[in-house]
């Protein structure tokens, strides 16, 4: 039997058919592999959420035979492995078209005391009074557009490598603002003078710093807005391209069913008309048939005939009268 592996069983689980074969099959294999049973129900469960009504339902009589076959066998660890899950599980099939076949699975699971019956009063009420959770697909703005996102970062970096330079500006200065202790190293009037233009004009790179600082902070504020919402924009792209994907992978199916119909069909007419062909009593049913037409045809004809025949006598019988000449009247 195969080594297991998490993409083993996704692979599986994709490929399971309702057929009794296939479910026994996969069974045993996870039976086999019971020290990943947690792991095997985890995937189980998330192969159900992304599935169709169709193969939820498959999966469901995956985890029946699991379970009854698992505790003739030995492998208990499933009925604790699938408690969990099973309560996420049976939400998506309320409302569905196999409620009540999964419905009739747990009574059965009650009646075989798979497991507790308040248990399964519980999943059964689950079922009632919830729907199928569908996930929660956040939405962004209608005016929302990706090259907006990459605008603002593209002016934000050049922002920042100007916030830089004038960092370094400071960093570089000769006289410390914040600091009095630079007013003693004042000698005399003129010494005062270049220290107060040196102050103001420092001064005033520092207003213009502490306004571009304040700036900054607004301008990441924004940036982490635009990212959470094109986060948010994926997220919605991303749910729509599965499900369209999902829709292409039920509409290839019910194509691939219906080539395989198709085919069967056209295999028995082309076996028909073999038949029909090189069987002689068939042959001789057509000659038949040939011939039936050609005397219904010349019935037709002589029916023809006599009503011609009785037709023209009763012409002919009329006395003719003679014609008489037209000339001048006479006087």
């Amino acid at each position: 039997m195969s080594s297991f592996s998490v993409q083993a069983l996704q692979e599986k689980l994709s490929r399971l058919t309702p057929s009794q074969d296939s479910i026994e099959t996969l069974s045993l294999w996870i039976i086999h592999h019971q020290v990943y049973a947690s792991t095997s129900v985890t995937i189980w469960l998330e192969s159900l959420r992304s599935a169709d009504a169709d193969h939820r339902l498959t999966l469901f009589y995956l985890a029946n035979d699991i379970l009854q076959n698992g505790r003739r066998r030995g492998a208990g660890v499933f009925v604790d492995a699938f408690k969990g899950p099973l309560k996420d599980a049976v939400i998506f099939v309320s409302g569905q078209k196999i409620q009540s076949s999964v419905e009739r699975m747990l009574r059965i699971w009650r009646d075989r005391k798979v497991y507790e019956s308040a248990y399964l009063k519980e999943l059964l009420q689950s079922i009632d009074s919830k729907k199928a959770e569908k996930p929660q697909v956040p939405s962004v703005g209608d005016d929302f557009k990706l090259t907006l996102v990459d605008d603002a970062v593209m002016e934000f970096r050049k922002f920042e490598g100007e916030m830089k330079i004038k960092s370094a500006f400071f960093s570089n200065m000769r006289i410390d603002v914040s600091n009095t202790s630079s007013l003693a190293l004042l000698k005399d009037k003129s010494a005062g003078g270049r220290f107060l233009e040196e102050f103001e004009e420092t001064s005033l790179r520092l207003q213009d710093f502490c306004t571009c600082l304040g700036v900054e902070v607004s301008e990441r504020a924004n940036i982490a807005t635009m990212l959470k919402e094109c986060k948010t924009y994926h997220a919605v792209k991303l749910a729509e391209l599965q499900a369209l994907a999902q829709k292409c992978r039920n509409i290839l199916s019910d194509t691939c069913s219906l080539k395989e119909k198709l085919e069967v069909r056209k295999k028995e007419l082309d076996r028909a008309q073999h038949t029909s062909t090189s069987d002689p009593a068939a042959r001789e049913d057509i000659n038949d048939i040939g011939d039936m037409e050609i005397d219904a045809d010349n019935e037709d004809m002589t029916a023809a005939e006599k009503n011609k025949s009785a037709v023209l006598p009763h012409l002919t019988s009329r006395p003719v009268q003679p014609v008489q000449p037209v000339g001048p009247p006479s006087t």
